[in-house]
């Protein structure tokens, strides 16, 4: 069944003017495939960051005053651990041009490109496509995370096989992560099951939309040593900074399962709003280490 597919702004959000105050995360899994048995807990690590660097807004409340636009990813790498690169939604990157953004940054610092929507909103697998696209991300070397793919909000259960065709031919050495967004896939208990089962299995994990407007999606499966988190802003003040803290708390207690890294991404419709959120991240994981 199609539904027509709403903003990506839009998408799960409430009105500014409505209360956020009762927005809590869900209870942890029973389970996860990754839970120690002797009980002791993993190096764990939280890279945390923004969907988008070159933002002249950012100039000022993120980067220094003097900054150049040249300069701008650098100047992200410097506060930021990580990045929901969404410009590889829009076309495949050539390998130069992923091998310069790496240069641009320190080795600790790691890229999360989004699947082509060529890839990800498609009836039938581009193989040409995803093979260029597979070959780009290596120009990140060492500095590739986890690659995301964002299914489109009208693809319901039955995206089942264009979903699978693609699932079947990622590469093994490389970390993807699916975020769904239908409420199909999470009503229809048998089939999330199965999908969770599956992903699993290929290690794939499954992206958590903490998302005000649409609790569904915040489901809190753990199918892998590592989540990745989308965190929809609200008031960009103290709900968001609320909600934040507990995530925060939440990582530390999936860290004792034996969960090695989370990747957390702010979205605000204005993206500088975001920024003061990224304080208390950066606060946590300097007193961890």
């Amino acid at each position: 069944m199609y539904y027509p597919p709403r903003s990506k702004m839009e998408f799960g959000r409430i009105s500014p003017d409505a209360e956020a105050g009762d927005i809590v995360l869900p209870k942890s899994p029973t389970r996860a495939p990754f839970v120690r048995a002797d009980g002791t807990s993993s190096s764990f690590e939280l890279r945390f960051g923004l969907p988008v660097w070159a933002r002249d807004e950012f100039v000022g409340p993120l980067y220094p005053e003097d900054t150049k636009k040249s300069d701008y990813l650098a100047a992200y790498a410097e506060r930021c651990s990580a990045i929901e690169l969404n410009a590889t939604f829009y076309s495949v990157p050539t390998l130069e041009r992923t091998r310069g953004w790496a240069a641009d940054t320190p080795e600790t610092f790691r890229f999360c490109p989004k699947m082509p929507k060529g890839l990800s909103h498609g009836h039938e697998l581009k193989k040409e496509m995803l093979n260029a696209f597979v070959g780009a991300l290596e120009g990140f070397g060492n500095r590739l995370g986890v690659t995301f793919i964002q299914l489109p909000e009208w693809a319901d259960t039955s995206f089942r096989r264009p979903l699978f065709d693609l699932l079947e031919a990622l590469p093994s050495n490389m970390r993807f992560a699916l975020e769904l967004r239908h409420e199909h896939w999470f009503s229809e208990e048998a089939t999330f099951t199965r999908l969770r089962a599956y992903l699993e299995k290929k290690g794939i994990g499954l992206a958590i939309t903490d998302a005000p407007g649409r609790r569904d999606v915040v489901h809190m499966a753990l199918t892998a040593p590592f989540t990745f988190v989308r965190f929809l802003g609200h008031d960009a003040g103290p709900e968001d900074r609320r909600r934040i803290d507990e995530w925060l708390g939440r990582f530390e207690e999936w860290k004792t399962l034996g969960l090695e890294e989370a990747y957390f991404f702010i979205h605000h419709p204005n993206e500088v709003d975001g920024v003061p959120l990224l304080e208390p991240l950066r606060d946590w994981t300097a007193r961890v280490r």
